[in-house]
């Protein structure tokens, strides 16, 4: 799986901020900046985005409701693009209409790793 886009809509410090990852090698992307520049927040919005909202995030400081966007690619080239909001059910929509997608859709890119999986490899990065 690829990420192609990560769009902090209301996350953090952030608001509509885009970080365009189609450009390069597929293989790896790697986000690096100086210090408070936003790498760590950029890392727990691929998380909101892929596995849900925590419930006690505090990513949702300056803005009421907390969403994320972005757009996935499989390695056989199928693509997905969705929102992700706050909250308990149906979190996962359609990027224009808002209209819930089953998670079940994201599953097939995420190949089997789960909210722990990510957090044991992404703390590793850190």
């Amino acid at each position: 799986m690829r990420i192609c886009e990560l769009n902090l809509l209301a996350f953090g410090t952030f608001t509509d901020t885009l970080i365009d990852l189609t450009s390069g090698e597929a293989s790896l992307q790697v986000i690096y900046g100086p210090n408070e520049s936003g790498k760590s927040t950029s890392l727990r919005a691929i998380q909101s985005l892929l596995f849900g909202f925590s419930h006690t995030s505090k990513d949702g400081f300056l803005h009421d409701k907390p969403k994320v966007a972005g757009s996935l690619q499989s390695a056989s080239g199928k693509e997905i693009s969705f929102v992700r909001r706050k909250g308990r059910k149906n979190t996962l929509l359609h990027p224009v209409t808002e209209v819930v997608i089953p998670e079940s859709e994201l599953h097939v890119f995420l190949g089997g790793v789960d909210r722990g999986t990510f957090e044991g490899d992404a703390r590793q990065l850190l």
